[in-house]
């Protein structure tokens, strides 16, 4: 706490900004405005009336003298001029204010808290200047964020901790004698594998080859953990008939609390602290996968658990073998006395509504990311709704973009709105997303990469059968807006929820690398998987992809950046 605020005097704040526009420059004299109306004694050029008399440079150096922090409010145009890199007739105070700063940090050794990066748009981060790059930004997107900064002036941001307590007895607990791989006990329990593999061999013809590979996994390791021994026992019961899921809803539930390979475990971990801090200011590019539910650890609307129940629905029979939804759905379209493509849609939408876990929304990574104040850029690839259900319980306003219908190159993108949008369009053609603004209106976007249904007539643009996804890749319009692909390159990208389980997934997967990186973005590409089979890692580390291969379990992903946050 400085002297100023322990004496109850009022901060005294000067504003540093460029006039990029006239909405700019009053959307900064809004800032001080508030700043005022709070107690912050805010001051800015927009107050003098005129010509001061000591003229503008001095003036400026006197601001800077006079004033406790300095609010450095980073544009481009702010940024160009602060390094001198505008035009000799344009920006002169800028450029004058900014050598003077650069020179009070250099002076100060970098020991100083005075000089306070502010954004009004997250997407301008990149414009903050060198010399205090290394500081807090407060991008003001909202009154939690203006909170921060009003704390920070006044000092009395942070938490007060807590007294120290006494410290606690402790004792040395009973250490397990030194063992070798040859000994009976772990004899006894390379039998016992083998006999869960021979059960599950029996009772269950239909499991993964996910199970066969963890199996052989921990057969190598030369002792089992006390959670790899719960997890032997949760096995033995799915083999036993004890546990009622079938295979298609067990193995990811049981995959997912599977640690990564302790011959890849690393000491330092993922840096939670960073990649909380990118996703709080929109930095980030979501991808979400049609089995982020099931790789959560939850029964959920993934695409074989709809195979299954969409081919009970409609009677197909009992396939020989793991069924595609892609596959049940073109089995549909083929047959001339089927249901017909409405009535199929609305199958699918009504049975993944069904089968949606909605504690995945309060308790897992939905309500992750609904809580970030900043508008994001999201693309689903599933078919229920728990991603806007999360959003809309946290008042967030989003627009739901869609494909054009099936078939028709000129019905344009379909928008939905969660908030009213007087004058916005419900359509619109590719090209024309951009001029509307939304994501620069601070809505967020969420792109529905399988596609919807209307809900009165008209054609849907889901992606169902085999020929779906065919015109999807060789269709003539870009599967994903150019909009949000312009959006997302200077975003880092973060694909969760993509199992690998089907040629579906893994063509959408593909489809979105390989246009990130025609992009020759800079930025990192993270997939969050928990378990990877052998064949999802050499997937994921395919050259050209640049792909980061993060091996957590999901909802321990999204509980770490919350608690960053």
């Amino acid at each position: 706490m400085n002297d100023r605020t322990a004496a109850q005097t009022p901060p005294r704040a000067f504003i540093s900004y460029s006039h990029d526009s006239d909405a700019h420059r009053m959307r900064v004299l809004a800032l001080a405005e508030r700043l005022r109306a709070d107690g912050i004694d805010a001051d800015l050029d927009q107050y003098v009336k005129g010509t001061p008399p000591q003229k503008w440079p001095r003036w400026m150096l006197d601001r800077l003298d006079w004033a406790d922090f300095v609010l450095l409010v980073c544009t481009p145009t702010y940024y160009r001029r602060f390094r001198g890199q505008e035009d000799p007739d344009r920006g002169r105070g800028v450029d004058w204010e900014g050598a003077v700063i650069t020179d009070s940090i250099y002076e100060a050794r970098s020991a100083t808290i005075k000089f306070v990066p502010v954004l009004f748009d997250p997407a301008d981060e990149a414009s903050i200047p060198e010399p205090v790059r290394g500081y807090t930004v407060y991008c003001l997107s909202s009154q939690t964020r203006y909170r921060q900064l009003y704390d920070f002036l006044r000092g009395c941001s942070g938490i007060e901790p807590r007294p120290l307590g006494p410290l606690q007895p402790g004792a040395r607990g009973p250490v397990e004698p030194l063992t070798f791989a040859g000994e009976d006990r772990f004899t006894e329990l390379r039998q016992r594998l083998a006999g869960i593999a021979a059960a599950l061999d029996k009772e269950r013809p239909r499991i993964s080859a996910e199970i066969a590979a963890e199996l052989a996994r921990l057969e190598l390791l030369p002792d089992l953990d006390p959670s790899e021994q719960a997890r032997i026992v949760l096995l033995e019961s799915f083999a036993g008939g004890a546990i009622p899921l079938s295979p298609a809803q067990f193995i990811p539930i049981w995959l997912s609390q599977c640690p990564a390979p302790r011959s890849t475990m690393v000491s330092a971990g993922p840096d939670y602290n960073r990649l909380a801090g990118l996703l709080s200011r929109g930095q980030v590019t979501l991808v979400l996968g049609a089995d982020l539910a099931h790789l959560c650890g939850q029964v959920a609307a993934g695409p074989a658990e709809l195979a299954e129940r969409l081919a009970s629905d409609l009677r197909i029979g009992e396939p020989s073998g793991r069924r595609d939804l892609a596959e049940v759905c073109e089995r549909v379209e083929l047959d001339p006395d089927g249901c017909g493509r409405d009535a199929l849609a609305q199958r699918v939408l009504k049975l993944a509504a069904q089968v949606a876990v909605a504690n995945v929304v309060s308790d897992g990574l939905y309500a992750m990311i609904a809580a970030v104040e900043s508008p994001l850029i999201i693309v689903s690839a599933a078919y229920d709704g728990l991603l806007e259900s999360a959003l809309s319980a946290q008042g967030r306003r989003y627009v739901v973009v869609s494909p054009p219908p099936r078939g028709d190159r000129h019905g344009g993108l379909a928008l939905s709105y969660s908030a009213p949008a007087p004058g916005q369009p419900v359509r619109c053609r590719g090209e024309a997303l951009s001029g509307l603004g939304l994501f620069e209106a601070g809505w967020t976007l969420v792109f529905r990469l399988r596609g919807s249904r209307p809900n009165g007539a008209g054609r849907d643009s889901l992606l169902l059968s085999e020929r779906d996804y065919f015109s999807f890749v060789e269709g003539p319009e870009p599967q994903v807006p150019d909009y949000l692909v312009s959006l997302s390159r200077d975003r880092h990208l973060w694909l969760l929820g993509f199992g690998l389980y089907s040629w579906e997934d893994r063509l959408l997967a593909r489809v979105l690398l390989r246009r990130r990186s025609e992009l020759g973005t800079s930025r990192e590409t993270l997939a969050v998987h928990p378990a990877p089979d052998p064949f999802a890692r050499l997937f994921w580390r395919q050259p050209g992809f640049g792909v980061q291969l993060l091996e957590v379990p999901l909802l321990g992903f999204a509980s770490a950046l919350a608690r960053a946050s």
